[in-house]
C-alpha cells in the first residue's frame, strides 16, 4: 500500500466527510432503495428501534416518575431525556457504516459522550432529592 494511501486510511474517519450534507437528502438512498426495496424498508425499522435504545436505557435507570413532580426535578427528567438521544445517535452512526453513511469518529463520540454525561446528571439529581 502506498504511503499516500496509508496516511489517508489512518486519519480518514475522525473529521466529518466531505459530502455528509448529501446523507439527509431525502433522495440519496434511491437507487438502494430500487435495488432492495425489502433491505431498505428493514433498514428504516432498525434505524427507528436504534433510536429508542437511549430513552428505553434512561426510562430503565430512571427512578418512578412521580405526577407530583417538583420543577426542579422535571427539569432534570428533561435534561436527561434529552440528551439520552445523544446515546442513539451514536449507535445510529455505527450502524450508518454498513451504508457508507458514517459521520466520523468525532460525531459518535461527542453524541455517547452528551447521551451519557447529560443522563448521569439528570439521574445523579433526580435521585438525590
Amino acid at each position: 500500500m502506498s504511503e499516500k494511501k496509508k496516511a489517508k486510511k489512518k486519519g480518514a474517519n475522525w473529521g466529518i466527510p466531505k459530502n455528509a450534507l448529501a446523507y439527509f437528502d431525502p433522495h440519496y438512498d434511491d437507487i438502494f432503495k430500487a435495488k432492495h426495496p425489502i433491505l431498505y424498508w428493514l433498514t428504516v425499522v432498525a434505524i427507528i428501534a436504534i433510536v429508542t435504545i437511549g430513552p428505553t436505557i434512561y426510562f430503565l435507570l430512571c427512578p418512578e416518575t412521580r405526577s407530583s413532580m417538583s420543577l426542579f426535578e422535571l427539569v432534570f427528567w428533561i435534561i436527561g431525556f434529552v440528551s439520552s438521544f445523544g446515546i442513539s445517535i451514536g449507535c445510529v452512526n455505527l450502524f450508518m457504516i454498513l451504508h457508507k453513511q458514517y459521520l466520523g469518529h468525532y460525531v459518535t463520540i461527542v453524541s455517547f459522550l452528551v447521551g451519557i454525561v447529560g443522563s448521569a446528571i439528570s439521574l445523579f439529581f433526580m435521585r438525590i432529592i
